[in-house]
């Protein structure tokens, strides 16, 4: 049985950006969020649910703000409007709010940090607006109180929808839209980014094994190709769900088919073999497909492209040779 075996290769030893994949696209987006990360404006992650737009929030604010500030995350649910409010903005003890005493909100406990709104589509118009006023005056009005507060927050907000799908329902307020339009960072779909596929998966493997006390060290060759096969809707959340599940029920050393979710080997059909005369160029590809994007990202400099991959520079000559690349044409990338 043919396995595609984990090494520093599949990610860089010591990287400090997210896990949610190294492929040309990722690696604009974690230099677009690297820029972002040293100002204090807002910012808008858009992207397919499970895409890691929580996770990105979390490294912008720890590049910019420190790990120790803090940083609170959002979620809309269905409560009624005043609830909301309260939980973002706080509320008075006391009806009349004449009281200095008062409960905090999420709003003002993200005071020096982050705060992290999830699904921006789904506050009303009205919260969305009171948010506006947190980011252009740095600050609130607390309701059913006679006070202001004034906070230095910063807000990230997040959305399934794209910025003009939101706008067209009316579920973006201008506003808010203006202040956040400059700053926005979308996150492609795992399956338009299909060569971090494999990488990511045994990301999750190495950590699974970990966490499960396991000795697995390789994903067989027909499961990667279960793996590159799926479509993704749930993105790398729902990856990394998979991989959970496959080391959990792995017995051996290596994860094989059989360890995926049957809707996934339903996909490709149980006639796949590991001998699959086009298997070998589909992970060929996978691997060619890293190496050009790490040319890509090291304008050419095969030195810099190798210490990206956490190999050797002479692995990354074998590997350059063996795919016909020729790393001067890459000097010119963007």
């Amino acid at each position: 049985m043919q396995t595609w075996k984990q090494t520093s290769a599949v990610w860089p030893v010591g990287a400090t950006m997210p896990e949610l994949g190294l492929s040309t696209p990722m690696l604009r987006v974690y230099e677009l969020a690297g820029d972002i990360a040293r100002s204090e404006g807002p910012i808008l992650l858009l992207g397919e649910p499970g895409t890691g737009k929580r996770r990105l929030a979390q490294w912008i604010h720890d590049q910019r703000r420190g790990a120790t500030a803090p940083f609170v995350q959002v979620s809309w649910d269905e409560l009624s409007e005043l609830f909301v409010e309260r939980r973002l903005f706080g509320f008075p003890d006391t009806p009349n709010g004449e009281r200095a005493d008062r409960s905090t909100g999420q709003v003002e406990s993200a005071a020096g940090g982050t705060l992290y709104l999830q699904e921006i589509g789904r506050f009303s118009l009205a919260t969305q607006a009171k948010l506006a006023r947190v980011i252009s005056d740095h600050c609130f009005e607390i309701p059913g109180a006679n006070q202001s507060v004034t906070v230095d927050t910063r807000v990230i907000l997040s959305s399934s929808l794209g910025a003009d799908a939101l706008l067209e329902r009316g579920a973006l307020h201008r506003d808010l839209f203006e202040l956040v339009s400059a700053c926005s960072i979308e996150l492609l779909p795992l399956r338009e980014r299909k060569e971090d596929i494999l990488p990511l998966a045994f990301l999750a493997m190495r950590k699974f094994a970990a966490q499960y006390h396991k000795d697995i060290r390789h994903i067989d060759s027909t499961a990667c190709a279960v793996l590159i096969s799926h479509a993704w809707p749930g993105n790398v959340s729902e990856l990394e769900h998979v991989i959970e599940r496959a080391v959990v029920a792995c017995h051996s050393n290596s994860i094989d088919v059989s360890a995926l979710p049957a809707s996934l080997r339903s996909e490709t059909g149980e006639s796949i073999e590991p001998e699959e005369k086009n298997l070998d160029t589909t992970l060929d590809n996978i691997e060619r497909a890293l190496i050009i994007d790490a040319l890509k990202a090291a304008k050419g400099n095969q030195a810099k492209a190798a210490h990206l991959l956490g190999i050797t520079e002479r692995m990354m000559g074998l590997r350059v040779r063996k795919h016909g690349l020729a790393p001067r044409g890459f000097r010119s990338s963007v």
